[in-house]
């Protein structure tokens, strides 16, 4: 009597033979759109006489808020200098530097490239910036 050989059938044993621990996956830290916000506030904020950027009015707050939850910006002017002036004014941490670098890094094209695109598309510049280095 010969020994029956069974081979799995189903997605369960295919599952069951690849651990998740084999699959790795890059996750940005931030949105697109916080990515976007950032990189607005650096390049179109203006400059208090301290030397803080001032946030547009126009820029989402939840999206500032979480920004500095992130740890991306700080806030540098006091409660009472925001009351007084109207304006709130933040600074860039070097975890968001390091952020808006890459974007720079990343969207920028040559004259002899299409255009720049108008949409941010952080996620993928992460997983970019996160690839092994090859010497």
């Amino acid at each position: 009597m010969k020994k029956m050989v069974k081979e799995g059938q189903s997605m369960l044993d295919f599952i069951n033979y690849l651990p998740q621990s084999a699959i790795k996956m890059i996750r940005s830290p931030i949105t697109n759109k916080e990515a976007q916000t950032l990189f607005d506030i650096w390049g179109n904020g203006e400059k208090d006489a301290y030397g803080g950027i001032v946030i547009p009015e126009e820029t989402d707050s939840m999206i500032v808020a979480a920004l500095m939850s992130k740890g991306l910006i700080e806030n540098k002017g006091s409660l009472a200098s925001i009351v007084a002036t109207n304006q709130r004014t933040i600074q860039i941490s070097a975890k968001g530097k390091e952020v808006i670098k890459n974007i720079v890094l990343y969207k920028e094209k040559s004259v002899f490239e299409k255009k720049a695109d108008k949409e941010l598309d952080y996620e993928s510049i992460f997983i970019a910036t996160q690839q092994p280095k090859t010497k």
